[in-house]
């Protein structure tokens, strides 16, 4: 059996990010699983109405997110996650008082300009502040701590929130915009990188010759023409990222998981289990929780199996995890028996958790690794750019289709999406080198 690589220890700086990444998660816990409820049965907005509303955010983000992504490499992430977060929590501490379509639109705006770069600017900031082994582990561990964060914000609002007494959601909206300003006080004890959005090591993890870089960016003293040398030379911009054709992949790669991920759950999940599968609000945030058990439990076993392994081997099995999830999700609404459709609902949760397990050491360190220094911060934002997206088809789709009685349909296309994640992902893998697939080439590492 090939012995897996040492694991190694995060830096202060790392773990400092990773505590207010996972505070605002915490937060973000107490009320991820019930705005939908909330905007349609506490304040009586019709279900397609909190469809279009829920798209809102995911509109704003396609306008946020390419203006952060350049902030980003411009101003650093730092400063970009710190005003994002102070959005969203002037948007929660509104929300709580919202009682109509007209009033939830704007709040939900400003909620837009909050959630939808925050991301990206994590990511960018700690790709920053990390390289090579401690980078794949600081995104695995705070893929774990933030789904911890959620699974425990998502447990404390089950315990508390009743439709029947507005006051309830009140009080978990305004504990998650007073948990959120604890977050950025932790951003700001982050040391901001050196270098802007740019990362302090090259994708290998290699500290190489950054700190002699001179003001026209030349690679080194003797100012290298390689192809290196030629690469920071070029004008940073979106333009350059959309140049690269492995960028590019990485980009549709993000799209489709988007779809048959995040933009479908976020809105699907409560809208399929309250409506058809018929469980109530609070088995909806249960379900949350058990979704982050399965996160926190498995995430450290599962980076100890993938470390050394390519990153494509563990996004193409994620494809058929979240197939199987999806399949066993829609047949939550054929047992007459309340407590199967309640125990296939907490099931879904689990089996999607393992599969963001597969995720988090995978897609973000790869891509990580193919954009360059002066664009990781527009490559990142790219990436959350496609989550923003389908957070704006994504409601109005699955409610529609709920609305309308075809809600097995839409977990039949989900599932055939899954698929072709998982083809697409083996297309990708034939434009990698080893290094670039594995990360830290490490000895021993999987073979193409």
């Amino acid at each position: 059996m090939r012995p897996s690589p040492p694991a190694t220890r995060l830096s202060p700086a790392v773990r400092r990010l990773i505590a207010a990444s996972a505070t605002s998660a915490t937060g973000s816990g107490l009320v991820m699983p019930l705005t939908l409820i909330y905007l349609h049965q506490v304040r009586g907005i019709p279900l397609g109405t909190t469809g279009l509303l829920l798209a809102v955010p995911g509109v704003v983000g396609l306008i946020a997110v390419p203006a952060a992504g350049t902030l980003m490499d411009l101003v650093g992430a730092r400063q970009v996650i710190a005003v994002a977060l102070l959005c969203t929590a002037i948007s929660q501490a509104a929300l709580a008082f919202t009682s109509s379509a007209g009033w939830a639109a704007p709040v939900l705006l400003v909620s837009g300009i909050g959630s939808s770069p925050t991301f990206a600017a994590f990511s960018t900031l700690l790709a920053s502040i990390s390289a090579g082994a401690e980078q794949q582990r600081g995104f695995a561990m705070n893929f774990t701590v933030l789904n911890a964060g959620v699974g425990l914000g998502a447990l404390l609002s089950g315990m508390v929130v009743n439709v029947h007494h507005p006051m309830t959601f009140q009080v978990m909206f305004l504990a998650n915009a007073a948990v959120t300003l604890v977050a950025v006080a932790l951003v700001r004890t982050v040391p901001a990188p050196a270098s802007g959005g740019g990362s302090k090591a090259g994708p290998t993890g290699d500290e190489g010759s950054a700190g002699e870089e001179g003001p026209a960016g030349d690679a080194g003293p003797a100012g290298d023409a390689g192809p290196a040398g030629e690469a920071r030379r070029r004008p940073a911009g979106y333009r350059q990222v959309v140049a690269d054709p492995m960028l590019r992949q990485m980009m549709v790669l993000a799209l489709l998981l988007a779809i048959v991920g995040y933009g479908a759950l976020d809105s699907g999940m409560p809208a399929y289990a309250s409506v058809v599968a018929g469980v109530s609000a609070r088995v909806i945030a249960l379900s949350l929780s058990v979704n982050t058990v399965a996160i926190v439990g498995v995430q450290l076993l599962m980076l100890r199996v993938l470390r050394g392994r390519r990153r494509t081997t563990a996004l193409g099995a994620l494809g058929l995890v979240w197939c199987a999830a999806w399949l066993l999700f829609g047949a939550s609404a054929l047992p007459s028996a309340h407590g199967a459709r309640v125990a296939m609902v907490l099931a879904f949760n689990a089996i999607f958790g393992v599969g963001e397990t597969l995720m988090a050491p995978s897609l973000t360190p790869l891509l990580n690794t193919l954009a360059p220094d002066e664009v990781r911060g527009r490559a990142n934002a790219m990436t959350s750019g496609m989550y923003s997206v389908t957070f704006v088809v994504m409601p109005p789709i699955v409610t529609g289709f709920v609305a309308a009685g075809l809600g097995g349909l839409w977990i039949v296309l989900e599932a055939v999406g899954c698929f072709g994640v998982t083809a697409w992902v083996l297309r990708l893998r034939r434009g990698l080198t080893l290094e670039q697939d594995v990360g830290d080439a490490a000895p021993g590492a999987e073979p193409a």
